[in-house]
């Protein structure tokens, strides 16, 4: 889910997964309406955060669609906090 935040200085994009109100206690505006799973959006907006489930590092066989984010994540982002007890990540793009 990719949605927004706006401040008076800035503005924050976050793709995140379903539960993250639970965590973050923040409203989670309804879902956007078309993503893809790939790179595409991350980088076009250039969003700072990304909620990961751990359990989508199974690499699957030729089905596997969200390898193009895992490159895309690995690539330009780093682990900023782990969830204790989860399998939940916060993921915050490098400088």
């Amino acid at each position: 889910m990719l949605f927004s935040s706006y401040s008076a200085k800035s503005v924050s994009l976050f793709l995140l997964g379903a539960a993250t109100s639970l965590y973050l206690q923040i409203f989670v505006p309804p879902a956007t309406p078309i993503f893809f799973p790939d790179d595409h959006w991350i980088d076009s907006y250039q969003v700072r955060f990304i909620m990961w489930l751990r359990a989508l590092e199974r690499v699957g066989g030729s089905g596997d669609h969200l390898a193009p984010l895992r490159a895309c994540l690995r690539a330009h982002y780093h682990a900023a906090y782990i969830f204790p007890g989860s399998l939940d990540e916060i993921w915050e793009r490098n400088p």
